[in-house]
């Protein structure tokens, strides 16, 4: 997908960064964060497309 997405909280960086190796995670407990992280990029990407087509599809209406 190309650029990602700000992480929100705390618990995203600290999952999803370099450093997660010195924290101690329970387990499931970075899954459940990258999951809802992933979904949260997903909704972007699609939105971001959908707005793009929209764009693209008026300007051929224009035309």
């Amino acid at each position: 997908m190309g650029k990602r997405i700000p992480m929100v909280d705390g618990d995203e960086v600290d999952a999803l960064s370099r450093g997660h190796h010195g924290f101690k995670w329970r387990s499931g407990e970075r899954k459940r964060i990258k999951r809802k992280y992933n979904r949260r990029e997903r909704q972007q990407a699609s939105l971001t497309l959908w707005t793009g087509n929209r764009r693209l599809f008026a300007a051929d209406l224009e035309n």
